[in-house]
């Protein structure tokens, strides 16, 4: 699912909705408000759970799952972020091959981490919808990589396996930007909010790295190839950082 799409279309909708209710006594806006002078807030990360628990090839598309936000004043607010996500994939395929029943075993782990600071401004008050932008520096550190895939050929009377283990370096990802979003109170104290980032990052990879693939013979014979090398990548720019997000918040 594109989020993108999906939050212009809550952040419209959220305005229009606020401006119907511009009528509203103040009593009323306060019934369904929080005001968050010198108060906490806490927001989860929706869309962010829900790609994690998706099943689909490993990204490091590292974000944050939880922030904190402290507030200073009624618009101004300190948010800080964290994530974390420990990947640990494990495939078994049973299938048959010219005749032969291939049995494949694939692994794959990595861990994750990201953490993010940020200020707050909000831009009005007293009313359901709360839009906001917030100028945020973000790291992220991803380790190395480890991957195994066993396959192994087998009829009635032999069988020879491919063993390939892969390493790979982890890498670092600093990010500057802007980020641009609204929370829209749907009762009191708790928000849905949506938003999105812009803003320049930088990537840096770098480490040994070796495949080695192991070939056994039906007769038992072992053939091993080994590939070792230092991986050096860079990589910088401006865009849009992150598919944007959808959150969850609650304020006390």
């Amino acid at each position: 699912m594109n989020y993108l799409l999906i939050i212009p279309c809550f952040l419209v909708f959220g305005i229009a909705h606020a401006q119907m209710n511009d009528s509203l006594n103040t009593a009323q806006i306060a019934d369904h408000m929080h005001k968050p002078t010198n108060q906490w807030g806490v927001s989860i990360n929706i869309s962010q759970i829900f790609k994690d628990a998706s099943i689909a090839a490993p990204k490091d598309d590292v974000h944050e799952h939880v922030f904190i936000r402290k507030y200073l004043s009624a618009k101004t607010a300190l948010r800080f972020g964290l994530g974390f996500k420990n990947l640990n994939q494990s495939v078994s395929i049973l299938d048959t091959l010219g005749g032969f029943q291939a049995d494949t075993d694939s692994s794959f782990k990595q861990n994750q981490v990201y953490i993010s600071f940020g200020v707050e401004k909000h831009i009005k008050t007293g009313s359901k919808l709360d839009p906001y932008f917030a100028p945020f520096i973000s790291y992220a550190k991803v380790s190395n990589s480890t991957a195994k895939n066993l396959t192994v050929l087998s009829d009635t009377v032999s069988s020879s396996s491919v063993d390939i283990s892969y390493q790979r370096p982890g890498e670092n990802l600093f990010k500057i930007g802007l980020a641009l979003g609204a929370n829209y109170f749907i009762a009191k104290n708790l928000a849905l909010g949506g938003e999105f980032g812009v803003g320049y990052f930088i990537r840096s990879q770098g480490g040994d790295f070796s495949t080695v693939r192991i070939n056994r013979t039906s007769s038992g014979t072992e053939i091993v190839n080994r590939e070792v090398g230092t991986l050096i990548e860079t990589s910088s720019g401006f865009s849009m950082l992150g598919s944007g997000k959808l959150t969850l918040s609650y304020f006390f």
